[in-house]
C-alpha cells in the first residue's frame, strides 16, 4: 500500500487572502434575511471578486477584461427611470430569447434577492410563532 502525502504551501499572503474571504462569506451569509443582503452579494460578486482579478494581470493579456460594477450606480440608472427598462416591440428576436440591458439584470437580481429575505425572514418569524405558542 502506497500513502501519498501532498504538501501544500500558502504564503502569508494566500493564508490572509482566505481568512478576509472567509469573514466576507461569512458576513453575506449571515445578512440573509436582512435589507442589504443583496446589496453585499452583488459587490461580493460584481465588484470584489472582479477587482480581484484584474489584478492578475496575465489573464488579460489575449481577452477583454471585465469591468466592475458599483451597485450605487446601477440603482441610479434604475430609479431615474432609464428607458433601458423600456422594451420595444421593434425588435426581430423572440421576447425570450433578446438579451436583457443592464438596468433589466439588476431589477430580476434585485427580486430575486427580495424572495429570499422574505422566505428568510416569514420562516424565521413563523417559526418563532410556533415556538412561542408551543413552549412558552
Amino acid at each position: 500500500m502506497t500513502i501519498i502525502i501532498i504538501f501544500i504551501y500558502f504564503s502569508v499572503d494566500e493564508i490572509e487572502n482566505l481568512k478576509r474571504e472567509t469573514r466576507v462569506l461569512k458576513q453575506i451569509r449571515e445578512a440573509i434575511g436582512t435589507p442589504d443582503y443583496s446589496q453585499k452579494v452583488f459587490r461580493k460578486v460584481f465588484t470584489d471578486d472582479i477587482n480581484r482579478l484584474l489584478r492578475m494581470e496575465d489573464m488579460w493579456k489575449t481577452r477583454k477584461p471585465p469591468v466592475p460594477l458599483r451597485y450605487e450606480d446601477i440603482e441610479n440608472l434604475v430609479t431615474e427611470g432609464n428607458s433601458q427598462l423600456n422594451y420595444t416591440e421593434n425588435s426581430n428576436t423572440l421576447k425570450d430569447q433578446r438579451v436583457w440591458s443592464l438596468a433589466e439584470n439588476f431589477v430580476v437580481f434585485l427580486d430575486r434577492s427580495a424572495i429570499i429575505y422574505y422566505n428568510v425572514y416569514l420562516k424565521f418569524k413563523i417559526y418563532l410563532y410556533i415556538y412561542t405558542f408551543i413552549y412558552i
